[in-house]
């Protein structure tokens, strides 16, 4: 065998020799290196487990006591918006007359709601009540509101039809 073919023979052995190092020896410890920094972020996920479940435990108590002040309970809205009105009823001597079924209207974006309800009573009650709903509370907008007079009995009195639309 000539001497440059012993020279190429040796090359091509040296380079196969490498790479049956690089893949028995090097190739399997950058594995197990990738598998160990994987392991390791797990680990630290899972040791700071109790600190976001504490911080998970307050938020939910923050939003809860923010929902019960906003007089939100796992009713429908339906309900939670009657259920505020008869409160501001009794106290600002305001009448519920009538309060329609929801209307829905359903679109790409998402679906709009509407809350018809009539009231009568004095006008800064009325406006008061509304004053209300706007906000202290999340039912949505005071979309529209009319005013009427009617007599009853020789008595003027003031009703507002009151339209609220939440986004959903």
């Amino acid at each position: 065998m000539k001497t440059k073919n012993k020279i190429w023979a040796t090359l091509i052995g040296l380079v196969l020799l490498l790479f049956l190092c690089f893949k028995l020896a090097v190739g399997k410890t950058i594995e197990l290196q990738e598998e160990f920094h994987t392991l390791q972020s797990k680990n630290e996920y899972f040791q700071n487990l109790p600190g976001q479940l504490i911080l998970l435990t307050d938020k939910k108590e923050k939003l809860d006591s923010t929902l019960f002040s906003l007089n939100l309970e796992n009713e429908s809205n339906e309900n939670n918006i009657l259920k505020f009105l008869n409160e501001r009823s009794d106290s600002l001597q305001v009448h519920i007359l009538d309060f329609n079924e929801a209307h829905i209207i359903k679109d790409k974006t998402g679906s709009s709601v509407t809350y018809t309800f009539i009231i009568e009573g004095g006008y800064n009650s009325l406006l008061k009540v509304i004053h209300a709903i706007e906000t202290k509370s999340t039912f949505g907008k005071v979309k529209q509101v009319s005013f009427d007079k009617v007599k009853r009995k020789k008595t003027k009195l003031l009703q507002a039809m009151v339209m609220i639309e939440s986004f959903e």
